[in-house]
């Protein structure tokens, strides 16, 4: 989940205008960044599927990608508990 998460942020850091306006493009941006983390650590994309089966991981990878602003990737305020 750390992963990803890094690199939603990155994403946005790289894209803070990045406007996503509906459901699918919400699901295909975080699709295309999923397939970009498993090609680049070499972790089979079918490693995501416990992350996404769990809707409360899921909401918060939605909202850091919909949501998480340039700032918070700097200062690494995510808003986000470790347990």
């Amino acid at each position: 989940m750390n992963t990803i998460e890094k690199a939603i942020r990155f994403e946005k850091f790289l894209q803070p205008n990045l406007k996503i306006e509906n459901h699918q493009q919400l699901v295909d941006q975080l699709s295309r960044i999923g397939q970009k983390v498993s090609k680049d650590n070499n972790i089979a994309f079918s490693a995501f599927e416990g992350i996404f089966k769990d809707s409360n991981e899921t909401t918060i990878l939605f909202n850091l990608l919909r949501f998480e602003g340039k700032n918070n990737y700097q200062s690494g305020n995510t808003g986000i508990e470790n347990n």
